[in-house]
Formats: structure tokens, C-alpha cells, sequence
């Protein structure tokens, strides 16, 4: 039962079809990973993880869910360095 099926507190905050269609593959990026509606699918070792994340000046986040395995990751920092482009980008 991924993401409690769509439900918070016993009330249904997004249908069952739609989830389905959230966290499988829609577009393939190669034989083992895709892109669902929002979240990225990836086949590893036999398991399907689905995960997303992303960052902003000052925290970053990534979570990663295992549906086989009954496991999600949740990881939140409150630290991303902001990298000016001019300290990585070759001058010409």
C-alpha cells in the first residue's frame, strides 16, 4: 500500500487511478529508468525505487520510496552552498 493508496486520516485526497499513474513510468529515460507524473522510477537490483528531490539556496531534500521493500527515505538538510557561476565556469 504505497502512500497510504492516496488517503491522509481516512479521507481520500487523491484517487487510487491517479497515484497509480503518479508513480509509474510515463516517459523512459533508458531500459531501467523513466519519469512517472512527478517523481523519477528507476529499477534496481529486481526493485522499483521512486524518488524526487530538489534544493534551493539555503536546504535541499530527497526522498526515495521502495514500494517492495515498504520503505521510504526521507533526507532534509539546511545546507546547499550556493555556487556563484563565475567560480565554475571556464572563462574564455
Amino acid at each position: 500500500m504505497l502512500m497510504n493508496e492516496g488517503k491522509v486520516n481516512g479521507h481520500q485526497i487523491i484517487s487510487k487511478v491517479n497515484l497509480q499513474l503518479m508513480l509509474s513510468t510515463q516517459h523512459k529515460f533508458d531500459a531501467k529508468s523513466g519519469m512517472g507524473l512527478g517523481w523519477f522510477t528507476e529499477m534496481r537490483e529486481g526493485k522499483m525505487f521512486i524518488s524526487h528531490g530538489g534544493s534551493d539556496v539555503g536546504y535541499s531534500t530527497y526522498m526515495t520510496m521502495i514500494p517492495q521493500e515498504k520503505t521510504a527515505v526521507v533526507l532534509m538538510s539546511n545546507f546547499y552552498r550556493f555556487v556563484p557561476v563565475d567560480e565554475w565556469l571556464p572563462l574564455h
